[in-house]
Formats: C-alpha cells, sequence, structure tokens
C-alpha cells in the first residue's frame, strides 16, 4: 500500500522506531538491522546506544510523540568519515572464506577489524567495497538458507487475461502473485487484479496463512507497493509495510536494486509457475479473478506435492520438517488500510468519503494522520492513536450525518446540545400516544445527537399541522410497517394512508392461470 501524495508522515521516525523493534524486540544484532533497513551500521549504533543510554525500549518509543523521540534518539544527523587512510582487506580472502558452510561477514568483518583496529574500514564501508569487487570480478555469493528464516515474494511477468462475461472483451490482465520458501521451495501463488500495496500486503497475508507460519525476514523486490526507494544510500519502506512488519514481528528487506542475484529461489519459482501453470492454461478463458484462483490454488498443491526432478521427495516432504520452524501466526490477521493526513478544522471533524468523523476537540488545527480499513477510520497524532470509529458505508455522494464521539465535543457544546431534553422530548411524544412515542425513541437513537433531536422535534410539530389523533394514527402504521422515520410518518399523514391491512390466513387467495389477464393486461395500449 503506498502513501498518497499529500502525506507528510515523518520516515526519519518510524524508520528508528523499526530499529529499536528490531534489536530489542526481534533481537536483531547491529549489522543485521544495517542490513534489513540499508541503514549505515555507525546510524544504527548511535541510534541503539543513545535509546540505551536513556532507557528507551521499543514498547516506550512506539507510545512516544515523533517530536519527543526526534529529542531523545536523532537530534543530529551522522557524518561520514573519510575511508582514504584505512587499510582494505583481502577481497579475495574474504569472498574464498565466506563461500564456507554457515560463513557471516560480520566475523570476518571481526576478524579483520580486530587486526586492524582504528585502521579498519567501518562495517557499511566494508561491505560497500566487497560488493564493488564482486561486481568487477563477476562473483556470486553463495546463499545458504536457513529452514523458516525467509519467505521471497515476487510477481510473474506474464500475466492472465479475465473476460467480460457480456461481450467477451478482456476486462483486465490479472497480476501473478508469488511467495516462496527458499530452504524448501514450497510456494504459494495466486491472481491479483493490480500490483497495488493493498493487493500486495494481503497476499503476503495470505501466503503466511497457507504456509501455516511466520518466517523471520520477508524479502520482496522493488514493487511500488513496499518499497518508495531502493539506492546504494537510502532505502525507504512505505508505510504500510512498515505497519505490517510491526504486527507480524517480522524484517522487510528489499532485493538490491538492478538486476539482483540474492533472490534466485524465488525467479526459479517465478519462471516454474510462469512454463508448467500460466501455459498450461493459456487456451482457458477467466471471467472472474475468483475463477482462476480456484485453478491456480489446485497447481499451487500439485507441484508442492510433485518430486524433485533429480530427488525422490516433494518440496512439501521437505517443508514438513521447516514448518516447525515458522513464527506462530497472530490471532487476528493484518488487516490493510490507507494512509491520509489532514488538519483537523474548528469544528473538530475530519471528512472522509463524504462523511465526518470526530477527532478530540484539543486537536484542532493540528494536522493528523488517519488510517482508513475496510471497516474502521484510526486518527493518529504524531504516531499516536487519538480516536477510532467504524467507516460508515454510503451509496452516494451526498454528504451523509456527522460520526461524533461525546468524549471528542468541548463541555461548552455538551451543555448546549443539553442531551437530558431528549427525555422530555419523549414526554412529550408518550402524551400524544404509544405508536409516536416508539417513533420517537426510534429517532432519537440514531448516532447523530444533533441531527436526531432535530429530526424529533420536528416530527412532533406535525401535530399542529394535522392533528394529534392523525400523527398517532400515522405513527402507528409507521410502527407496523417496521419503518420509523419522520420521511415516513410525513408521508403516510400526507396520503392519509391509516389503514393497517391485516390478511387473514385462512381467506383462500385468487386463483391465478393463463385465462385471467390481469389488470397489466388493459394498461397495455398494443392490447386495444
Amino acid at each position: 500500500m503506498a502513501i498518497k501524495s499529500n502525506k507528510k508522515w515523518s520516515v526519519q521516525m518510524y524508520q528508528v522506531r523499526e530499529v529499536l523493534r528490531l534489536y530489542f524486540e526481534s533481537e536483531r544484532t547491529k549489522n543485521q538491522i544495517s542490513i534489513s533497513l540499508n541503514l549505515s551500521f555507525s546510524t544504527v549504533s548511535i541510534i541503539i546506544n543513545r535509546a540505551k543510554e536513556k532507557n528507551l525500549d521499543y514498547k516506550t518509543a512506539k507510545e512516544m510523540s515523533d517530536s519527543r523521540l526526534n529529542e531523545l534518539i536523532y537530534p543530529n544527523k551522522p557524518g561520514k568519515k573519510s575511508d582514504i587512510e584505512k587499510v582494505r582487506p583481502n577481497y579475495e580472502y574474504i569472498v574464498s572464506e565466506l563461500k564456507k558452510k554457515k560463513m557471516t561477514k560480520t566475523l570476518l568483518y571481526k576478524e579483520y577489524s580486530d587486526e586492524y583496529k582504528d585502521r579498519a574500514l567501518s562495517f557499511s564501508s566494508f561491505c560497500f567495497y566487497l560488493r564493488s569487487y564482486i561486481k568487477q570480478n563477476s562473483l556470486s555469493m553463495v546463499l545458504i538458507h536457513k529452514p523458516g528464516e525467509k519467505a521471497y515474494i515476487d510477481y510473474c511477468g506474464m500475466t492472465v487475461p479475465i473476460y467480460d462475461k457480456e461481450c467477451d472483451n478482456v476486462e483486465f490482465n490479472s497480476q501473478i502473485f508469488v511467495a516462496t520458501l527458499p530452504y524448501s521451495e514450497y510456494s504459494y501463488f495466486e491472481a491479483h487484479s493490480s500490483q497495488s500495496a493493498k493487493w500486495f500486503i494481503n497476499g503476503c497475508v495470505r501466503a503466511f496463512n497457507y504456509f501455516g507460519g511466520v518466517t523471520e525476514i520477508l524479502v520482496t523486490d522493488n514493487l511500488k507497493a513496499s518499497v518508495i526507494a531502493n539506492t546504494r544510500n537510502d532505502v525507504k519502506l512505505s508505510k504500510a509495510m512498515i505497519d505490517f512488519a510491526q504486527y507480524y514481528s517480522i524484517i522487510i528487506e528489499p532485493t538490491r536494486p538492478y538486476k539482483p542475484k540474492d533472490k534466485a529461489r524465488v525467479e526459479s519459482r517465478v519462471g516454474y509457475v510462469e512454463r508448467n501453470v500460466l501455459n498450461a492454461l493459456r487456451n482457458t478463458k477467466f471471467y472472474s479473478l475468483n475463477d482462476l484462483n480456484i485453478a491456480l490454488l489446485e497447481y499451487v498443491k500439485l507441484t508442492n506435492s510433485d518430486n524433485f526432478t533429480k530427488k525422490p521427495f516433494s518440496r512439501k516432504d521437505v517443508f514438513e520438517s521447516e514448518k516447525s520452524h515458522l513464527l506462530s501466526l497472530p490471532e487476528v490477521p493484518y488487516t490493510y488500510g490507507e494512509y491520509y493526513s489532514a488538519t483537523v478544522p474548528s469544528d473538530y471533524h475530519i471528512t472522509y468519503d463524504n462523511v465526518k468523523y470526530s477527532v478530540p476537540n484539543e486537536f484542532r488545527n493540528k494536522q493528523v494522520d488517519y488510517r482508513v480499513t475496510d471497516k474502521a477510520i484510526e486518527i493518529y497524532y504524531e504516531s499516536k492513536l487519538i480516536a477510532t470509529h467504524n467507516l460508515k458505508q454510503i451509496k452516494t455522494n451526498l454528504v451523509s450525518e456527522p460520526v461524533t464521539d461525546m468524549n471528542h465535543m468541548p463541555e461548552n457544546h455538551i451543555r448546549y446540545l443539553n442531551l437530558e431534553d431528549k427525555e422530555l422530548i419523549s414526554k412529550r411524544a408518550q402524551e400524544i400516544g404509544i405508536n409516536t412515542k416508539k417513533v420517537i425513541d426510534a429517532i432519537l437513537n440514531l448516532p447523530s445527537i444533533t441531527s436526531s433531536k432535530t429530526s424529533a422535534n420536528s416530527l412532533l410539530m406535525l401535530a399542529n399541522l394535522y392533528s394529534k389523533e392523525e400523527l398517532e394514527k400515522a405513527s402507528t402504521k409507521a410502527v407496523h410497517i417496521d419503518s420509523m422515520t419522520k420521511a415516513t410518518v410525513e408521508a403516510i399523514l400526507k396520503s392519509k394512508n391509516y389503514e393497517i391491512v391485516e390478511v387473514d390466513p385462512t381467506e383462500p387467495m385468487p386463483s391465478v392461470h393463463d385465462n385471467i389477464r390481469g389488470n397489466s393486461y388493459y394498461s397495455n395500449e398494443e392490447a386495444f
């Protein structure tokens, strides 16, 4: 999910929080965090060391405002020292050692820095020059995958057309999402209508559900849905990807830009899906995404259960031993949401999709961020949740009634509304009749306080235009048809249709057969 163009989220502070989460909650090393977030080793060290100095952990930082966290952790940007006078390591030796099983760059760097002390390069420079050496000598790193450690995500280059049922033309080309566990090559794939953030993140959620667990690291391609920027010196994940990672307590590692070679397993599975699945379906027409995904799921099961080409066992067999290494799924799956920002106006309500939602009145004239899911709207100020509302679904473009939380209103507004007089309005209705009271009570229980009182008083005033007796009759009819609104009662009064027709179940129904023409026959001018 990409943040809207008018979004002004504090990237620096949510990266700081992510560093603290990975260090204190996920127990990742500084080096691992540096690689995961593509931050320099010194920057990660500064953040963690300052947090320790302030006795600050992730849970505390999560509840802290951006401005306060900035004061404590990152008041100044770290500078980069020159590497001119540093001693370069023997990279030929480094590369040869890295080919050994379970050898790490961290250990090799420690041996190098212990030998040269102050004359040693920083870890980030060490890695930078190592990558340059490998590139210049056309070398590839040997990747050894641990069970349950990583999941790779990518999209196929090939697409599958979805046809319109009515005209049989191509409605859109579906994108094929592929998730792979590199240790076992156990895979999951499905069709998406696009590569948008919503489809991408929900695809990750469904992949984890299919695997029955969560990996420690999620390696993604450089899709706009997950990565805002990924250069040699900077990586910026989208806010939704950061939220997703924090919800599942995982690490997001975008692959290197420009023809990366560190995702060969998923590239292999993408190629397999294109050659053996999509080509097999090339002559089948699909008229919905759901139909295509039902067909793809059968191929998912088939490809995982088939034996390897040169091995007497399947990916599913290997996955059985890997599954125990996966982290547990959360009880409630992650819910995707889109982010927006707005300045709270003087009426302390922000507007989304023509509906106004209240914000605590003390945040008037301040900029807030809000997250919209399928069912709710969450409002944040400096990364702290300050309000939540159920999302109001409207079918027209007309402005709907505002959604107001009484706790968000200033005291003078509450006094002005004088909520206690709702009881007085109900008593006035009871004086007219029991059914009038039922209608008035239903109106007073509507979500919008102001408009419900106005509507109830307006309904009672109809007794002056007609009569109390007529109002009670109309209310009785409204209760009977279970439509207790001002509009219904007013319509009944205007038509004077107070009659309540009770159907006698013992009375025989009129016969219906081809010889009985009915009123509709004679309303047709062509019949004459």
